[in-house]
């Protein structure tokens, strides 16, 4: 069962990995793929202006809103 709690900083490596992995399937859809990246893959900066809420299974983020 999922457990749904406040961003931490020492979540950021997995809710970056899972915003990259999110948005994988649009690779192709964006002329500037590399650009799009850099911003989809530093989610968790949102945390520094806003509330970020993760979903954690067994120590695995499965899940991340902002």
């Amino acid at each position: 069962m999922p457990v749904v709690r406040e961003y931490l900083p020492n979540d950021s490596a997995q809710v970056n990995a899972l915003a990259l992995l999110a948005f994988e399937e649009f690779k192709d859809s964006y002329h500037d793929c590399p650009a799009f990246r850099a911003k989809i893959g530093n989610m968790s900066a949102l945390a520094d202006v806003g509330e970020v809420i993760v979903a954690e299974v067994e120590g695995q983020i499965v899940g991340a809103v902002a």
